[in-house]
């Protein structure tokens, strides 16, 4: 008997109604408040805007809201833009959502006439954008029509018209026009970038170059191959009165002359000169150290002289000097390795 009970018992247990848990607000409760809704949204990333966009009516009049788009970033590398048609049709799907977006990442593309076209109707506001996928002859046909840009990134290629309003521009890639082509190509940035205030063009090696021995890589960079970037070419940039900053990272063919060209610029504030080459000793640091730029931080990253050339140690630099530097600039931050 006693046993028919519990097991009357369990089975009562198991068909009975399970105790309810206390209610939580649902998060897209918020939303219904106004001020709630524009506070959450500015946390959203635009993936999840895109998302609440296909809650509901209420839900996407919001995302699709210019202000909430202000000052972002919007990112088109999608798998899903192939082409410059795509990105066209895509630029154009939502008018006047995107009026307020300040910088754009495009895809990998050949960009249109028709493309750009609808990139500066759509985005009025766009001041910065980044080109690294794009080809070459696109990025041309963007920079021509778009010459308000403040922000650039391009896979190597320099701007062809001038970009008056330009304060930032990076190349990267193993091709950059200014080292491929030397003095003709440094000579064009006063009048092509003016008022130029970042300027970030290091020197990337191949990954084959790394594993070659110290004969074969002085080989291959020996002119007329490898960088033509010379001490000379620097000298193009005492013309760019605002520059702040400048990256030459890896960019070996510099000496200690041009590191004193680069301690006369008057508003040089950051400095990154990683894994520099032979020419560059401690005569390079005191031309330095003792220039007019107002110095705040100075990259030295794989410059210390190890002798494992020519992957990184190239420079003549010891400890010894970068101390020196610090005693004669205390308030410029120094990365040295």
């Amino acid at each position: 008997m006693s046993v028919n009970r519990r097991l009357r018992g369990k089975q009562a247990r198991a068909h009975a109604p399970l105790c309810e848990a206390p209610r939580l607000p649902q998060l897209h409760r918020l939303f219904d408040f106004e001020e709630l809704s524009q506070l959450m949204t500015s946390w959203l990333d635009q993936r999840s805007l895109c998302r609440l966009a296909l809650a509901d009516a209420a839900r996407r009049d919001l995302a699709t809201d210019p202000e909430v788009w202000r000052g972002r970033r919007l990112e088109l590398k999608s798998g899903a833009i192939r082409n410059s048609s795509q990105l066209s049709k895509a630029l154009s799907a939502s008018p006047g959502r995107w009026a307020l977006v300040t910088s754009l990442g495009l895809p990998q593309c050949n960009l249109s006439k028709a493309a750009v076209r609808a990139m500066r109707d759509v985005l009025p506001a766009l001041r910065s954008v980044d080109l690294r996928l794009c080809t070459r002859a696109g990025s041309l046909r963007l920079l021509q029509e778009l010459p308000n840009l403040e922000e650039v990134m391009l896979e190597g290629v320099l701007p062809t018209a001038p970009l008056l309003r330009l304060k930032t521009m990076e190349l990267c890639g193993t091709m950059v026009d200014l080292h491929e082509e030397g003095l003709v190509d440094w000579r064009k940035l006063p009048e092509l970038v003016p008022n130029l205030e970042v300027l970030r063009v290091p020197w990337l090696e191949l990954e084959d170059d790394r594993d070659i021995s110290q004969d074969m890589w002085e080989k291959l960079h020996e002119a007329p191959l490898g960088c033509r970037t010379d001490d000379e070419c620097l000298r193009a940039l005492e013309k760019l009165e605002q520059l702040k900053e400048v990256d030459l990272s890896d960019v070996y063919t510099l000496s200690d002359a041009g590191l004193r060209g680069l301690g006369a610029l008057p508003k040089l504030e950051t400095l990154r000169l990683q894994n520099m080459g032979p020419r560059v000793t401690a005569e390079g640091l005191r031309h330095l150290a003792g220039g007019c730029a107002p110095l705040r931080f100075l990259d030295l990253s794989r410059c210390l002289d190890t002798g494992c050339r020519p992957s990184a140690g190239r420079t003549m630099l010891l400890q010894a000097d970068v101390d020196a530097f610090r005693k004669r600039r205390p308030m410029t931050e120094v990365l040295f390795s």
